[in-house]
């Protein structure tokens, strides 16, 4: 029997104890849920509060919100049922205790009831201490980090209740939980209930739950995933470190005795192995041709061959390009979180009437909320900043896959990319200090008309200014990018009016990505792009005219068709 069934075996054991004893697991459970309701209540929340917020200068104005009428009631059960689980396992566990005896599972009979207490006794004192040292250590210097910032910003930290309570409670009992296993582990290790191969092998499966667990108890966004679970995961591995010190001979025992029986399973079965190992050896050739055979079909089917092509391309320049969006995004980073976000917030309102203007609030709603926006758009800024190399590092790539040609130049090609480039950032500039704040303007003055704050999130607030100012610069350099396409013969105009539908789903792909997850918000900034392409090429099928017919003409005394 492998450990992965003995475990299987062991939770079905611990599952088959909590139905026979259903009555006082329900008890102790309904004792912690209703007892942290309570508690939660009575004093620990204006508690939590005060101590999450005490480094916090008092000169930053940091408050709660409530988003949702039932938020209060459904956080308090949400954490009464985490605290009235955890209760409920050791309790479990006792009661299934001689059946994990049976399995192995359980403490061995050397070890003394003084030890096995000690041992329970560690574990206790190493949970306390790992929530004391998150809760009244790293808390307070996240909290400070991200609303300082975000204040300096001139953006408000109004924090949502269920976000920060959950941030301070899950991040607390996670790390609580966390420091415990270095210490289970090397007992676990040294008294033979685990191998330490086990361990190392399972370290994805791990951070894969611990992945799942930290996305169900925190906020949705990516960052605050990362921050909870990037601790937890080097305790374990350095509880794996540990262990390595601890539990030697342990290990090295084990190892040798596998390694045994390995060998005499090698040599019992060697003669009967070889015609199994030649047809297995054969079935997988068979296997691996038609799986040959139909990535060949697949990449026969020409973009996905073309992508191909550039990814190897690209393999070879990989460092360079990593170094290029490492620096970039990294620059962009330091200006958008100490300048760039601000500046951005600034100019916008600038437009507003003063009276209007101090009515008009941006907030943090997520505790992360504000870093987050300024890693996406340092990814962003990153990403954009090595599309350039990418398009002159495969130039000889694409020129032979037959996607682009043309005689022209390189200044004939730089001056018009120029143009173009010129027209996006006009268009740009046009939005940002035109369009944009007078939107913004209108929008907040119906808000305050109508007797409302105009309080706007800072993700939503900056998303909406740059995506604005992104769909006006690319309207903008859309038909000359088309034109110069088409005139140059770099592309034919039947290849950009057959790829429109692309161009619609990566559109609306990068709306998903990068703007808010409401389906209407991406539906607003995908489909006017969309819209705009098609008017692009209704003009470019009129002033490119004389050059498609030539090419149509030229193809068709060679017998290709125009969709060929």
């Amino acid at each position: 029997m492998t450990e992965s069934e003995g475990f299987a075996g062991g939770a079905y054991d611990v599952l088959d104890a909590a139905r026979e004893n259903l009555v006082r697991v329900l008890m102790t459970f309904l004792l912690g849920l209703v007892g942290t309701i309570l508690a939660l209540r009575l004093y620990f929340f204006d508690r939590i509060q005060t101590d999450a917020l005490t480094r916090v200068p008092e000169a930053y104005e940091v408050d709660t919100s409530f988003v949702n009428p039932f938020e209060v009631i459904l956080l308090q059960a949400k954490i009464g049922i985490i605290i009235g689980v955890l209760l409920t396992i050791p309790v479990v566990i006792y009661f299934a205790r001689d059946a994990l005896r049976k399995r192995g599972m359980w403490f061995p009979p050397s070890v003394s009831r003084g030890r096995i207490a000690v041992f329970l006794a560690g574990i206790a004192a190493l949970f306390v201490l790992g929530v004391a040292y998150a809760y009244l250590v790293m808390v307070p210097y996240i909290m400070q980090f991200v609303s300082v910032i975000a204040a300096e910003a001139g953006v408000r930290p109004f924090f949502r209740i269920s976000s920060f309570i959950n941030f301070v409670l899950i991040y607390s009992l996670i790390f609580g939980v966390a420091a415990q296993l270095p210490l289970i582990m090397t007992f676990t290790v040294r008294s033979g209930i685990v191998s330490y191969r086990f361990y190392r092998e399972k370290w994805r499966h791990f951070v894969i739950i611990g992945a799942v667990i930290a996305a169900l108890v925190t906020s949705p966004d990516p960052l605050t995933l990362f921050v909870v679970l990037g601790p937890v995961v080097g305790i374990y591995f350095l509880g794996l470190g540990i262990v390595r010190v601890v539990a030697r001979e342990q290990i090295r025992e084990r190892e040798r005795l596998r390694e045994s029986m390995e060998t005499t399973e090698d040599r019992a079965d060697a003669e009967t192995e070889t015609p199994k190992n030649a047809t297995a050896e054969g079935a997988k050739a068979a296997t691996r041709s038609a799986a040959e055979a139909g990535a060949d079909a697949v990449m026969d089917r020409g973009l996905i061959d073309v992508g191909a092509a550039v990814v190897d391309e690209m393999r070879a320049h990989s460092k360079r390009l990593g170094l290029v969006f490492l620096v970039v995004s990294s620059l962009a980073f330091y200006w958008l979180i100490y300048y760039g976000i601000a500046s951005i917030r600034d100019q916008t309102l600038s437009y507003m009437p003063p009276e209007l203007a101090a009515q008009v609030e941006t907030v943090q709603l997520e505790i992360f909320e504000f870093v987050f926006l300024v890693v996406k758009y340092s990814a962003v800024a990153g990403a954009v900043a090595t599309v350039p190399f990418i398009i002159y590092y495969s130039r000889e790539t694409l020129v032979s896959e037959g996607v682009i040609q043309g005689d022209g130049s390189v200044f004939y090609y730089v001056s018009r990319a120029a143009v173009v480039g010129g027209l996006f950032v006009g268009g740009a500039l046009y939005a940002y200090y035109g369009m944009v704040p007078i939107l913004v303007s209108i929008l907040s003055n119906s808000i305050v008309e109508s007797g409302m704050e105009a309080t706007f999130t800072i993700g939503d607030f900056i998303d909406f200014v740059i995506l604005v100012t992104f769909m006006v610069g690319v309207m903008a350099e859309m038909p000359a990018a088309m034109y110069f396409l088409v005139s140059s013969r770099l592309v034919r105009y039947e290849t950009l009016k057959d790829k429109w539908r692309h161009f619609t789903v990566v559109v609306f792909v990068l709306g998903a990505v990068v703007t808010s997850p409401d389906p209407f918000t991406m539906v607003v900034v995908s489909v006017p792009l969309s819209g705009f392409y098609l008017v692009s090429l209704g003009v470019t099928r009129v002033l490119c005219h004389g050059t498609i017919k030539r090419i149509r003409d030229e193809r068709r005394k060679i017998g290709l068709a125009d969709g060929d």
